[in-house]
């Protein structure tokens, strides 16, 4: 998409895809060097069939130099 357009500079991303995230960053490969930021929503525990979880997605994204800069938790997880 951003080469296509001639896009350049430093990006952010806004991701909340239902828990693929992991894909959309595995998509995104080429063009984290120019992201500044990511924001990412991603859950604690598993909603969705063969979901990566937030642990699964800060190790990934520690690999990739970036950093957690703050994290919430959403009161609608299911517990148990």
């Amino acid at each position: 998409f951003l080469e296509e357009r001639s896009i350049e500079g430093s990006y952010a991303m806004w991701i909340d895809v239902e828990g693929c995230t992991k894909e959309v960053l595995d998509g995104a490969e080429k063009n984290l060097a120019s992201t500044a930021i990511i924001h990412a929503e991603v859950e604690a525990g598993e909603l969705w069939k063969n979901q990566t979880t937030v642990s699964e997605i800060q190790k990934m994204m520690e690999a990739k130099n970036f950093s957690v800069l703050c994290m919430t938790m959403n009161s609608n997880i299911k517990q148990g």
